[in-house]
């Protein structure tokens, strides 16, 4: 009788993977805090030099510095990435959104003047498009902008209820959105970012929610609602997207940072500073690229910006690894599991310092986590022996794993214990 039951348990985890598994939430913790910078300044582009007056828009470039919309000082700030400032201009009124290109040029938008202005790295003015209206190519108080991968440029066109999208080299190509609550419709939309599938997270701020779009506009996704609880929002500003796809929300309201998969499912928050602060109407978050990223809080009321990082713990800044399909055998499995992959770093040749495997349940939780140090190009496999962190075996049922090379995602797959 045992066996035929236990016949009947694999034939059902087996039919889990025949019907499909929705993709899971990877448990996740808050960054570490690793410094800030700021103050209160006043006013115009006289007041002091790193110093900051209403901070709504942050941007980092692709060397690493930062830069910083001033809001009410009317003006921009570049500093290197821990801070030191580098340099600043004016001629701006109550800018809101900020964006660098691949080509390292600047947009900010010009929130009252209903313009958005093109800038050199070094803040010398380029070119500017943009008046006041309703029509395309005209907005009504711009605030978010972001730059696509293709460099395309994208503006939250805040009091149209819409987003336009724009050619790189500032043609109309589109609008979305018109005024409501229905998939698709926006109210007073504030943040902007694209991701490397060139999908658009909008925030929907009015309506307390994230939403997706393709980059011809047509909505796929929305997520959040009018609230305090994890994955809901008040006043939520800025957005931004990392290099493994994740959705970091200002919720400015709420004092904290919200992080999502890229499918809107949430993974952790965070509110701290420096050890005994908080953060105080965070307006706009925005990730640096590369191994080791930094992600960077423009704080309102604290006027500061906030920087956090990852650490990176037994993984080292080698060249980023091509992504391949990471398999599994056996799978179903009773014991022990290879993982099975392949390593390729294109043109850059060498080794990544660090390989790890992390292996999770349905509930996010981590399970075990493989490393392994100075893989080469070339096919590896790790094996996991069915035990947890603690050396008990895991239980019978379905498991993910994810490798990474450095901070970049290798590949994902199922595993499936049996018992």
């Amino acid at each position: 009788m045992s066996g035929i039951i236990t016949r009947r348990l694999r034939a059902g985890i087996l039919a889990l993977i025949l019907v499909g598994i929705a993709p899971m939430a990877w448990a996740d913790s808050p960054p570490d805090y690793t410094g800030e910078w700021g103050g209160f300044g006043c006013c115009g582009l006289d007041a002091p030099d790193g110093t900051l007056y209403g901070p709504w828009a942050v941007a980092v470039a692709p060397d690493g510095t930062v830069y910083v919309c001033d809001s009410i000082n009317d003006r921009v700030e570049h500093f290197t990435a821990d801070g030191v400032f580098l340099g600043k201009w004016g001629g701006l009124d109550d800018p809101r959104g900020i964006a660098v290109a691949p080509d390292s040029t600047v947009y900010v938008t010009d929130s009252l003047h209903d313009r958005v202005v093109h800038y050199s790295a070094d803040g010398t003015y380029l070119d500017e498009f943009g008046s006041s209206g309703t029509g395309p190519g005209e907005f009504d108080f711009p605030w978010g902008v972001a730059v696509g991968p293709n460099g395309e440029i994208y503006v939250a066109d805040n009091c149209n209820d819409r987003v336009q999208r724009f050619t790189a080299d500032h043609t109309f190509v589109r609008e979305w959105g018109g005024t409501g609550s229905g998939e698709g419709q926006l109210n007073c939309p504030s943040g902007v970012a694209v991701n490397d599938r060139g999908q658009v997270y909008v925030v929907d701020s009015c309506n307390s929610r994230v939403q997706r779009f393709n980059d011809a506009g047509e909505f796929q996704l929305a997520w959040g609602s009018f609230g305090s609880e994890p994955g809901r929002f008040n006043s939520v500003r800025g957005v931004a997207v990392d290099i493994n796809g994740a959705v970091y929300v200002a919720d400015s309201g709420n004092h904290r940072i919200q992080k999502f998969t890229r499918d809107g499912v949430f993974l952790s928050e965070w509110s701290t500073t420096s050890p005994g602060d908080t953060l105080d109407r965070p307006g706009d978050v925005a990730v640096g690229s590369g191994p080791g990223f930094g992600i960077y809080v423009v704080d309102v009321d604290n006027y500061h910006v906030f920087r956090y990082q990852y650490p990176v713990t037994g993984i080292g800044d080698g060249p980023a690894a091509v992504a391949s399909r990471v398999r599994i055998f056996p799978n179903p499995v009773l014991s022990r599991a290879d993982i099975r992959f392949t390593l390729d770093f294109g043109d850059q040749g060498g080794t990544t310092a660090g390989v790890r495997a992390e292996i999770y349940d349905l509930a996010g939780r981590r399970v075990r986590l493989l490393e392994q140090q100075g893989l080469e190009a070339g096919p590896h496999t790790l094996t996991w022996d069915g035990s947890d962190e603690s050396g008990r075996p895991a239980r019978a049922g379905v498991y993910f794993v994810r490798v990474l090379a450095g901070n970049k995602r290798v590949g994902t797959a199922r595993i499936v214990r049996l018992p």
